[in-house]
């Protein structure tokens, strides 16, 4: 069983279901997630291990590598600016 450490917001428990999922389904052995809405954070959830050598506990403050998730957030911020008239993806370069 891993142990889950974190806060969620009421009305957010399903956020945190889905994460632990992540442990008893789907393999993962060490994670973190945080979401904010308005300002403030309202899922905050990490568990596992940080290191499957030594064991060492997953931390709020454990370090990760991200790779290309920045993909994401960019094609996300890129929609926004279209929703919101600032940007025209039909504009020429």
């Amino acid at each position: 069983m891993t142990t889950i450490n974190g806060e969620v917001a009421p009305g957010f428990e399903p956020v945190r279901e889905a994460f632990a999922a992540n442990f008893t389904q789907h393999g993962d052995i060490g994670a973190a997630v945080c979401v904010y809405l308005h300002g403030r954070p309202v899922v905050d959830p990490w568990g596992g291990v940080a290191d499957s050598e030594t064991g060492r506990p997953w931390a709020q403050d454990t370090l990760q590598l991200v790779y290309s998730a920045t993909k994401g957030a960019t094609a996300t911020a890129a929609h926004m600016l279209v929703e919101r008239g600032m940007l025209d993806l039909d504009a020429p370069v």
